[in-house]
């Protein structure tokens, strides 16, 4: 037998460690919500409570203070936590846990530089108070001072010696971070109504409300899913349609979120599927996943192989789905475009100096709307009409004015004026250009072809088509240079 060395562990600093692995400073805060909701759900199956999980953040610029109504430690349940660090007796708990491992107390080391716990276990137990401090494996315990004791059940958290201010309005801690990334981690525990989370930052307290999802649900019938290598291994997912292109799709343990996204899992195929193109929101529950500690990833195991191939294999189906739901998506995006574009050629044509040019059919000037602000059709345009049309032309909805057109043979041509629309080319490179700029850009490209087929159209000669494509060109130049 070879010469045996003990391993010794700087127990300070792995404690600082372990308390320093999530993502950022807001996902190590969460890591106490998710205590409370352990706490919760422990004593309602015992039947001990009812009604919401409710927990309260209070912001200030030296200190993070964290309560809540689940039931908290008493002196032995501390002591015993303590002692089973990376060892949680949650482990063997047949109710589902978000905790595991036993770090979320020490989460407080990517935050500040100290932890006080006030906390009360039963109506009938004491207030205990508990002092962590960074840089040290000791845990102290105090009597509360007069004022400390808790009224009743839940516990209090204090983080100080904080590393970034959370007042800040965009800070990494601050209110509106906290909100959107504690709606993100408990999406359904707010939806369902278990859990309520209050935040107040000075005089300003925001409740954190679930995600707000109008979108399209896609992937139905992949509601409920089991592993290909083992039936018994349950999953279920729920998929939207984003047409903005930035959906991510998550997966969650116990109904908290542990990978945000897809897309960053780049050793498997599922990260070039159709779930991470930003055209799919949504979530896979998967109980049957290991997380890490800090819940930053899961244990790399054959369960979550599989699961991510079985994912990636969905592509395919959700892929038909989307193509319909792109096709109306895109439609709209254009209609829109040419909505404002075409309201912004009105206005300028409705100025004095452009008063002697002819509008084309269905296009009107505005005028002031002197009863309630803003503006209102003027029904004359200027001149009799060409081709004897009447001087007052019934207005028609924009899409007669505007119309997509794929020029076939002509490519570079970006727009003309055909049976009386002006016709925009789809298949020209400018406007190919359109779907990867902002959308006033997009507005100003549309309207300044609009403007030069109206133009062109008041020229009687015919002849000033070609300059004006000339000048469409040098426009088009420049807002290319912009774009940049």
């Amino acid at each position: 037998m070879g010469r045996v060395v003990d391993v010794e562990i700087n127990a300070a600093k792995a404690l600082i460690t372990l308390g320093s692995m999530y993502r950022n400073a807001a996902d190590a805060i969460k890591e106490y919500v998710s205590n409370a909701l352990d706490e919760w759900a422990k004593v309602r199956q015992q039947g001990e409570a009812g009604g919401q999980c409710k927990v309260r953040f209070t912001l200030s610029k030296n200190s993070i203070t964290i309560d809540y109504n689940a039931p908290g430690m008493d002196e032995a349940g501390f002591e015993d936590a303590l002692k089973h660090v990376v060892d949680s007796r949650k482990e063997g708990l047949d109710i589902p846990q978000i905790g595991r491992l036993g770090i979320g107390l020490w989460a407080f080391n990517q935050v500040g530089d100290r932890a006080t716990f006030y906390s009360k276990r039963s109506p009938d137990s004491p207030t205990i108070k508990v002092v962590l401090t960074r840089n040290s494996s000791e845990a102290e315990f105090f009597d509360p001072a007069p004022g400390e004791e808790r009224e009743i059940p839940g516990m209090t958290i204090e983080i100080t010696g904080l590393f970034q201010d959370p007042t800040r309005r965009y800070g990494p801690v601050s209110q509106a971070r906290l909100k959107h990334v504690l709606a993100d981690r408990f999406d359904v525990y707010l939806r369902t109504g278990q859990l309520k989370i209050a935040i107040r930052c000075g005089k300003v307290e925001s409740e954190v409300e679930p995600i707000k999802l109008d979108l399209p649900e896609i992937g139905i019938k992949f509601r409920d899913l089991s592993l290909a290598t083992d039936r018994s291994k349950v999953f279920s997912t729920r998929f939207w349609f984003d047409p903005s292109g930035n959906g991510r799709v998550a997966i969650r343990h116990t109904g908290v979120v542990v990978i945000d996204d897809l897309q960053a899992m780049t050793e498997y195929p599922v990260s070039n599927s159709m779930l991470t193109s930003g055209y799919v929101k949504g979530f896979v529950d998967a109980e049957f996943l290991k997380p890490l500690p800090a819940r930053a990833q899961f244990f790399e195991d054959r369960n979550l192989a599989s699961l991510l191939k079985s994912l990636a294999s969905l592509g395919p189906e959700l892929e038909k789905e989307i193509s319909g739901f792109q096709a109306e998506a895109e439609t709209e995006r254009v209609q829109g475009l040419f909505r404002r574009a075409t309201r912004v050629a009105q206005e300028i044509f409705s100025q004095e100096e452009f008063l002697d040019v002819e509008l084309i059919e269905g296009l009107n000037r505005l005028r002031p709307n002197r009863n309630g602000g803003g503006t209102k059709p003027r029904t004359t345009t200027a001149g009799n009409g060409r081709n004897g049309r009447d001087k007052n032309p019934r207005p028609r909805v924009f899409n007669y004015v505007l119309r997509r057109s794929a020029f076939k043979g002509d490519m570079r041509r970006r727009s003309r004026f055909s049976q009386g629309t002006v016709e925009i080319n789809t298949n020209s490179p400018d406007f190919i250009k359109l779907s990867s700029v902002p959308r006033a850009n997009q507005v100003a490209y549309v309207a300044m072809l609009l403007g030069k087929e109206i133009i062109a159209y008041n020229d009687t000669t015919g002849v000033s088509n070609e300059a004006l494509d000339k000048l469409a060109a040098y426009g088009t130049q420049v807002l290319t240079k912009v774009w940049k």
